[in-house]
């Protein structure tokens, strides 16, 4: 067995063949490992949807169906504020979330794990407006909120087109409808 020795005179650590070929292929195959792993990749999201209440709990509603809704908030003019219906409920609340980064304006719906005082105040008035009128449209009203939109479909027992006359009734002006969706401006000047 012959040894190559360095300029000291030990062996050099790769001098034998095998080490030399180890080295040569470490290195790229590292890099090529490396490179897959951290490849950008887009990630399959399941399709997100949400069940309808209108018509005996029939169907569901996905985020195909509300694209258009969500395009005519995104062209809303700036400072808007954007309140949904119904008002407190997981699913509602999560889907105004979600959903406002198709318009990006503020909401003021939300979900984040926790819930400031003031949410607590206005989700129970707001959880069932019917049913506390004046307080509810002044709870609404104080909000901040310029745009109401009332997902109909997602009210139980044909309350979500109920609630779209009451906020007529109290001078929200319609703006829009998608479906069984509609979004009203909101007017601060009634209380």
């Amino acid at each position: 067995a012959r040894l190559e020795r360095g300029a000291t005179g030990s062996r050099t650590a790769g001098s034998t063949p095998q080490g030399g070929r180890l080295r040569r292929w470490a290195l790229p195959v590292i890099a090529a490992v490396w490179l897959i792993e951290s490849a950008g990749q887009p990630l399959p999201v399941t399709a997100v949807k949400w069940p309808r209440r209108d018509a005996g709990g029939a169907g569901v509603v996905s985020e195909s169906d509300l694209a258009p809704l969500y395009r005519y908030l995104a062209r809303l003019p700036a400072g808007s504020v954007v309140v949904e219906f119904p008002f407190g409920d997981l699913h509602g609340e999560t889907r105004a979330v979600y959903l406002s980064t198709r318009h990006w304006h503020p909401v003021v719906n939300g979900y984040s794990g926790g819930f400031p005082a003031s949410y607590m105040r206005r989700k129970a008035l707001l959880d069932d407006p019917l049913a506390h009128g004046d307080d509810a449209w002044r709870a609404l009203l104080a909000s901040g909120a310029t745009c109401v939109v009332v997902h109909e479909w997602a009210f139980d027992g044909g309350t979500g087109p109920e609630l779209s006359r009451w906020l007529e009734a109290r001078g929200a002006r319609p703006l829009a409808t998608f479906k069984s969706d509609r979004v009203f401006e909101l007017r601060h000047a009634r209380p």
